[in-house]
């Protein structure tokens, strides 16, 4: 699959044109995530590509979210890639398991989705998850989330691996709370990158 074609497309047994929502959507999500993980919802895949959290996320929004959006509101793009987002976050880190997960990947706005909370103008400014049983790693694309001003996800054990260098991208980050998980790894020095923070918690992993 290619950015912005016209042409109708294949895409999952449906056949999409260029005025289809669905159609819309794709080219949309094709921007965001990139055609590795369009083509992979779109043709038969390696199981190690099949559960990439990003493709789950992608198919989530093609397959059964596609109907929350209003395509014609000047915010559609910023609501999908918002939602895109934290269904990434939610299946990197075994959502369906989550000891709270209120609304997570229905049709409710993601402005009440649980731990999420949101300005005047919808756009997601805080994330907190604190033990709440994240099992899994830190998605890149948290760093996407430019207005974000608070990020806790402290006191999930079994979050491990590092932390994204895209989460120095956050540039209205105040504080980040990711104490008490199974984190490891190099602090990056493009942390120095989160210009806004005023606290940082990172007790209770293996960070150098």
């Amino acid at each position: 699959l290619q950015k912005d074609t016209c042409d109708p497309v294949p895409v999952a047994g449906d056949m999409l044109s260029s005025m289809d929502q669905k159609r819309f959507l794709l080219n949309q999500l094709v921007k965001m995530s990139g055609t590795k993980i369009s083509n992979a919802y779109a043709f038969d895949v390696a199981d190690d590509v099949r559960s990439l959290p990003q493709l789950k996320a992608f198919k989530w929004i093609m397959e059964t979210d596609y109907t929350s959006y209003d395509v014609t509101d000047k915010r559609f793009r910023y609501q999908l890639f918002q939602r895109y987002v934290l269904a990434v976050l939610y299946h990197s880190s075994e959502g369906v398991d989550w000891t709270h997960n209120d609304n997570f990947l229905t049709n409710e706005h993601e402005c009440k989705w649980y731990g999420v909370s949101c300005d005047e103008y919808d756009i997601i400014i805080e994330i907190n998850l604190s033990n709440n049983n994240l099992n899994g790693t830190l998605c890149d694309e948290l760093g996407w989330l430019s207005a974000l001003a608070r990020l806790d996800l402290s006191s999930n054990k079994n979050l491990v691996g590092t932390i994204p260098i895209e989460i120095s991208n956050l540039w209205s980050l105040v504080d980040l709370n990711l104490a008490k998980n199974g984190l490891h790894g190099i602090l990056q020095p493009e942390m120095k990158n989160l210009i806004s923070l005023e606290e940082l918690k990172l007790e209770g992993n293996i960070l150098a």
